[in-house]
């Protein structure tokens, strides 16, 4: 018997006597689009509670039945948050974020060496519209793949936070019970 098969068979003999601990988690539900973001203790969780006017952002510490515990703030009721920003990734948020971080550093830098080389070389006009364009386009475009980065959704019919428990034994429920 090879070593690869007998690691292999190991491991299949092994697995009813692992402990599956019961994990709860913290689910947001984008209905209309069939989404579902799970928040997990450890994750970083942004929300807005009807009483508030501004975000407030948290770690996750504990996450109860109807409750959730963060880090400097005690047990909030999932019923009285209001809104949740999500960090929406993707298969392509690394090309998003990393042209959202260079394009404008490109156009703002083609600014600088198009005004420095004019001065220096005693040219008339010192910024050209053409290049001011380019600079100011390329900073839109760097705040706008910003707004693609991040969604604020209000909780309403379409958008559910409540918890599961995924114990030994059960699936991931689909509906909120």
């Amino acid at each position: 018997m090879k070593y690869g098969s007998f690691f292999l068979l190991l491991t299949f003999f092994m697995l009813p006597f692992v402990q599956v601990i019961a994990q709860k988690y913290l689910v947001f539900d984008n209905l209309p689009k069939s989404k579902r973001y799970r928040f997990q203790i450890g994750d970083e969780f942004n929300f807005r509670m009807v009483s508030q006017t501004d975000l407030t952002t948290a770690i996750l510490t504990e996450i109860g039945d109807n409750y959730i515990v963060l880090d400097y703030l005690d047990n909030i009721r999932i019923n009285q948050i209001d809104h949740v920003k999500i960090y929406r990734n993707g298969s392509w948020s690394g090309i998003r974020d990393v042209t959202g971080y260079i394009v404008p550093v490109i156009g703002v830098g083609y600014l600088a060496i198009e005004t420095i080389s004019n001065a220096t070389n005693n040219f008339e006009p010192v910024v050209r519209s053409t290049t001011l364009t380019v600079a100011i386009v390329s900073v839109v475009y760097s705040l706008f793949m910003q707004t693609l980065k991040r969604k604020t959704y209000k909780i309403n019919q379409n958008h559910k936070l409540f918890t599961i428990n995924l114990g030994s034994g059960e699936l991931a429920p689909f509906e909120n019970n």
